[in-house]
């Protein structure tokens, strides 16, 4: 079952901190503490004028203002900060944007369960250090930003299998609904322009490494049947023991 005091919270920023501040404040208020905070910064200047607290692990990513970051990288980065604590058996995965509100400790208490998601993709993934190890790392082959979340969710639902996971997916699919979707929100905007080109990308990596689109691994999913990939998994960190 879940445990807030031996869970980490772990967001990644984009050089937001007005949208960073209402992130951290939200998570703040939830009516517990986390057992430590990671923030993943992707440039120099995310952090302005935001208060840190004394626990808090700031990790940066090397990226510059003109780069974008890759997302998945961003996630691998913060979990290996996270789980060197071995008293961390949870990690809440949080956008910098993400409006958190209601009795969501409750919620998830409802039904126990290794992977947690609301309301979409990665605004907010809750899982355990047991399902870190299952599924593995995010493929770090999906540039930037887009879809690198369903290919994990996909490779969570043949690792774990539906049982251990509540999805409440706008994209959708939705497992073990408990009700997160009232909890969880994105308040920020996407600017899908600017990310056409990623997201581009990413379906050509889509189709070879699952054989289908987009919208063909959304519907093996929500089914709850995902093949085998064709293409292998990389080990990224084979140096670190999840």
């Amino acid at each position: 079952m879940f445990d807030l005091a031996r869970a980490a919270l772990l967001v990644v920023t984009h050089n937001r901190p007005e949208l960073l501040r209402h992130t951290l404040g939200c998570w703040r208020g939830t009516g517990g503490r986390f057992r430590r905070t990671v923030i993943v910064q992707n440039h120099g200047k995310g952090l302005d004028d935001v208060e840190i607290a004394g626990d808090t692990i700031i990790v940066q990513s090397g990226q510059h203002l003109g780069n974008p970051g890759n997302m998945s990288r961003s996630w691998n980065l913060g979990w290996q900060w996270a789980f060197n604590d071995l008293d961390v058996q949870w990690i809440m995965c949080s956008q910098d944007d993400v409006d958190v509100k209601g009795d969501w400790l409750g919620k998830v208490a409802s039904r126990d369960a290794d992977f947690y998601n609301a309301p979409g993709g990665d605004v907010v993934m809750l899982l355990s250090r047991r399902a870190a190890r299952a599924v593995g790392w995010f493929d770090e082959r999906f540039v930037v930003t887009g879809y690198h979340e369903w290919d994990w969710i996909a490779r969570a639902v043949r690792a774990l299998g539906t049982d251990r996971m509540v999805c409440e997916d706008r994209h959708g699919w939705a497992f073990n609904v408990v009700g997160l979707s009232e909890c969880w929100d994105h308040h920020g905007e996407v600017d899908r322009q600017s990310r056409s080109a990623y997201y581009r990308l990413n379906d050509q990596w889509i189709l070879r490494k699952w054989g289908t689109t987009a919208g063909g691994l959304a519907g093996l999913i929500a089914s709850g049947f995902v093949p085998e990939p064709l293409e292998p998994e990389i080990d990224w960190y084979p140096w670190y023991t999840m």
